[in-house]
């Protein structure tokens, strides 16, 4: 397995970042809550915060305003990735504005061929953890407003 780089942060949504009604909906960053820990379950990321309280991604299906779909039950970015779009778009890009809950350190884009059929992630313990089935997320209209 070949290192993409450092875990740097960890968050989860705790409500959808989408609100409002179409075609007026809109996308805001203030529900995304970084974390200590982030637990990766089948039905979905749960996060910690520093006192141990426990934060359901909005994904997870047994999050009350659960916007689960099938094969979104984590997520993860890069900074390269953001990097990118900052130069793009602007300074309000910051890392970790599209919510995904995993944010790996890197300086080179990465394209989704280039990963191969698994993902592996290593935990403070040392184990790996594999994650199948990866697939590019393509930004919602919201979030497309949002970044121009």
């Amino acid at each position: 397995m070949t290192p993409l780089g450092k875990v740097v942060r960890l968050q989860v949504q705790a409500e959808p970042l989408k609100s409002g009604e179409k075609p007026n909906k809109v996308y805001a960053t203030a529900a995304i809550v970084e974390v200590e820990r982030l637990l990766l379950t089948p039905t979905g990321a749960v996060g910690f915060d520093a006192a141990g309280a426990q934060i359901l991604d909005v994904h997870n299906t047994a999050h009350p305003a659960t916007r689960y779909t099938e094969g979104n039950t984590v997520s993860f970015g890069l900074t390269s990735h953001y990097a990118r779009m900052r130069e793009r778009f602007g300074p309000h890009m910051v890392d970790g504005c599209a919510g995904e809950n995993i944010l790996v350190e890197t300086d080179a884009p990465l394209y989704l061929s280039e990963l191969g059929e698994r993902l592996g992630l290593r935990g403070a313990n040392g184990e790996v953890l594999a994650l199948a089935n990866a697939c590019v997320a393509l930004p919602c209209v919201e979030f497309s407003k949002f970044a121009i």
